[in-house]
């Protein structure tokens, strides 16, 4: 396949306030101005060492509930972190102020902070080279014209579509304009530009719901019209729902389930810092069998609809990495820190600045399968179909312990058939338990 260039908004000041079709102006910095602060806070900053993380974002939300619209917001925010290094002790200072005292201030309190912190010895400096980053198109003229006016259109085809079921809705359509840049006092630069938009509907008829969704980095993408349809049939399957009695039942997935499972499994145990800190199943499970050879968990950038960043917040590039393959744990994400000490290369999943979290995966996928969903189906005798999770919230990290509810359709599957909707119920399992027992991974 052809390497795409990366598409980034055109240097320098005067893309401020640019233009596109339509009218709709990005409010973007550019590279050259985003770099050009970062620079400035290097500069005065009274450290060993320096470094400097912007995150700008320009986000809109259209929300709707009852069928209407009664919220639009529009906020722009940037933010600026600076991370000091004095004699391996490290301080840590955000600030949204970009004028010229307000970076200062913020580097010479940096500067502070580290000299009155304690050391961290295994700290290896910040990387002056953060290696060859992936390249894809990211950014988008649809989604930056994706105004009020276009949002509120998509809002008003879902709700044209969700009334031929007698249905109600309520959920978001959203857009946002990223800019992400990193800087060091190594000589590492870097910067990306990005868009997102996303829908969301959850349908409602006689208390009985559905929720479907859709997410790309160019708006003219929005599925808009079958998100609507997909959340309609759920809401109208789940009406006169049947009171199931608590036990162990066989379960099959939909993908939003699975993907709250494991995102959840992701900053649970699959960063680093958990498994320094003892918390991480890795540690029992590393280099052994968890779950059949067809289960295979990655962490890559490059997976669509995610909004696609190629480097962390430390400016390294974000490489794929492979948590579980063919069913054996193979290992978990790192930065710098937690990669020198575990005698590793970084894998390009810094946190901002200041994280108490450490690394952690942030393009996750359960790989697909051969199967198709509706053959698993068709051979499940007994069990419940489960649409979306719940509230799912860690018991035990070191056993991936999660309790949590179904919510949006669950529904009983009796002899390859999905018979009728059952209410919503409420769970306790250990997330690597689940996969240790998966019988099937679908295509879908």
């Amino acid at each position: 396949m052809p390497r795409l260039p990366l598409l980034e908004p055109p240097k320098g000041k005067d893309y401020h306030h640019r233009p596109v079709k339509g009218g709709h102006k990005a409010m973007l910095l550019g590279r050259e101005k985003a770099l050009e602060l970062l620079s400035f806070a290097l500069r005065n900053c009274p450290a060993d060492a320096a470094e400097a993380v912007l995150l700008s974002e320009e986000s809109e939300v259209t929300r709707y509930a009852r069928s209407e619209i009664h919220q639009n917001t529009s906020e722009r925010n940037t933010t600026i972190y600076i991370r000091a290094e004095v004699g391996r002790r490290l301080g840590v200072v955000t600030t949204n102020r970009l004028d010229e005292r307000g970076l200062k201030e913020a580097a010479k309190l940096a500067a502070e902070v580290a000299s009155s912190s304690p050391k961290v010895p295994h700290f290896p400096g910040f990387p002056k080279r953060g290696g060859r980053a992936k390249r894809r198109r990211s950014f988008y003229p649809e989604t930056i014209a994706f105004g009020p006016d276009k949002r509120a259109e998509a809002v008003a085809r879902i709700v044209k579509i969700l009334d031929t079921g007698g249905a109600t809705g309520a959920g978001a359509v959203t857009k946002a304009v990223i800019e992400f840049a990193v800087a060091n006092t190594a000589g590492l630069r870097r910067y990306h530009a990005v868009t997102f938009a996303s829908c969301s509907v959850v349908a409602e008829r006689d208390g009985a719901f559905g929720r479907a969704e859709s997410s790309s980095m160019n708006a003219a993408a929005l599925e808009v019209e079958d998100v609507a349809r997909k959340a309609l049939a759920t809401c109208l399957k789940s009406e006169d729902p049947l009171d199931l009695d608590p036990g162990e039942y066989e379960v099959i997935l939909l993908p939003g389930a699975v993907a709250e499972l494991i995102s959840t499994l992701g900053w649970m145990g699959l960063g680093a810092k958990r498994v320094e800190e003892g918390e991480s199943f890795v540690l029992d499970w590393r280099g052994k069998r968890l779950a059949p050879e067809f289960v295979n968990l990655v962490d890559d950038v490059g997976l669509r609809p995610l909004p696609f960043v190629p480097f962390d917040f430390e400016g390294v590039a974000k490489r794929r990495v492979h948590l579980i393959e063919g069913g054996v744990v193979k290992g978990v994400v790192y930065d710098t820190l937690t990669a020198a000490k575990a005698g590793t290369e970084p894998t390009g999943h810094a946190m901002p600045p200041g994280s108490i979290h450490g690394p952690m995966p942030t393009h996750l996928a359960l790989l697909p399968g051969k199967e198709r969903l509706k053959s698993i189906v068709e051979r499940t005798k007994f069990g419940l179909l489960v649409n979306y999770l719940h509230y799912v919230i860690p018991v035990d990290y070191r056993k991936t312990v999660v309790t949590g509810m179904t919510r949006y359709g669950t529904f009983l599957v009796e002899g390859g058939k999905v018979r009728r909707a059952v209410r919503n119920l409420r769970f306790t399992e250990s997330i690597i338990g689940a996969l240790s027992r998966v019988e099937a991974v679908s295509r879908e």
